[in-house]
């Protein structure tokens, strides 16, 4: 088994993960103790984008497709170098050629990578939970934006201790599941929910403790579906194992060969052409491969064109019919990336930041 690769990739986490020069987050902004913004079929305004910046991919990042906009947004942490701490987070809007910066607020959350989000598409809110900034700041902390404002939820010893959680909106159940990650100390497997209100402890049984792995809603089995990811303790483990959450246990998906064995920072999406999910690249090393999961078992995909590398974020273009792909590093150690590309379905094309 090849796994230098891996271990190159994944040293930025595991020194992100490490207790030494630690320190608190910094000084928390107000929480809201507003109920949450209830579901709506007004489309919000969008917010006023500043001028045109070229993006620059980070160390972590989460695609989505926001319904009351109709468009793609990217929450763009990073880069881990030549940002000053208190510099906003910022999301990104893809209007099928160019991305372009739409918010980058300076009253919601700092920069940070490695955290928790889902999209809640009830309530059309994204969810941030967690995160760092390198080994210097952890943040124990909740945030919601509703296409035009953060707001802190909720923050502190009520809520996970979460570097790299796995986090998915449980659209048959209106809830936020988060599993796993750290806290600089440990690495859990605890599975916690968010209702929109506060953080519940569910259980800590299932999965062992792991981070770095992928969790998404399928729509068709109507359950929250787990990958592969990894835990560093004494030794490095490596997990290919599959798992589902039924809102109320974990059961482990009997998914025998072929299948796509050991995967960390993998993506993995719902086709609707297909009803499947489709699996994309990541591996224990910087892999091409697709495999897709009908509900039964695994397949490989027949494709070339995708970029090797591990750690993309990828969504699905409601509009264009097509799946988004961005950014990942491509060799051991290396820096953020910020090409995006197509895949229609058989053909992978760079669309933007290509060379």
């Amino acid at each position: 088994m090849k796994i230098l690769p891996a271990i190159a990739l994944l040293l930025l986490i595991l020194t992100s993960c490490s207790p030494a020069n630690i320190t608190d987050s910094p000084p928390p902004k107000t929480i809201s103790t507003n109920t949450p913004v209830p579901p709506t079929s007004t489309i919000p305004a969008e917010p006023t984008s500043t001028p045109k910046q070229d993006i620059v991919g980070g160390q972590w990042h989460y695609m989505f497709y926001y319904d009351p906009m109709k468009k793609l947004l990217l929450v763009n942490g990073g880069p881990e170098s030549g940002k000053a701490t208190n510099d906003p987070l910022e999301i990104w809007s893809w209007d099928g050629t160019q991305w372009s910066l739409l918010t980058a607020d300076p009253n919601g959350p700092t920069w940070r990578n490695f955290q928790g989000a889902a999209y809640d598409t009830k309530r059309n809110v994204l969810i941030i939970h967690g995160g760092g900034q390198g080994r210097v700041f952890r943040f124990r902390e909740t945030w919601e934006w509703d296409g035009q404002t953060w707001t802190l939820r909720a923050e502190g010893d009520a809520t996970p201790k979460s570097i790299d959680g796995l986090m998915a909106y449980d659209a048959a159940r209106h809830q936020t599941i988060l599993f796993g990650g750290g806290d600089g100390n440990t690495i859990t497997n605890e599975t916690w929910l968010w209702d929109g209100n506060q953080w519940t402890l569910l259980t800590t049984e299932g999965p062992t403790a792991r981070f770095a792995g992928e969790m998404m809603y399928d729509p068709i089995g109507q359950q929250i579906v787990m990958y592969g990811g990894h835990y560093i303790g004494a030794d490095f483990q490596f997990f290919s194992d599959f798992w589902a959450w039924n809102g109320e246990h974990w059961n482990e998906i009997d998914s025998s060969k072929p299948n796509p064995g050991i995967r960390v920072v993998t993506q993995i999406r719902f086709a609707p052409v297909s009803n499947q999910l489709i699996m994309f690249g990541g591996g224990e090393s910087f892999l091409n491969d697709m495999w897709a999961w009908d509900g039964a078992q695994w397949t490989q995909l027949t494709t070339t064109g995708m970029p090797a590398r591990s750690g993309a974020s990828i969504a699905y273009d409601q509009i264009k019919k097509v799946f988004l792909f961005f950014g990942g590093v491509d060799k051991p150690g290396g820096r953020g990336l910020s090409d995006t590309w197509e895949w229609s379905g058989d053909i992978w094309a760079c669309v933007d930041g290509c060379k």
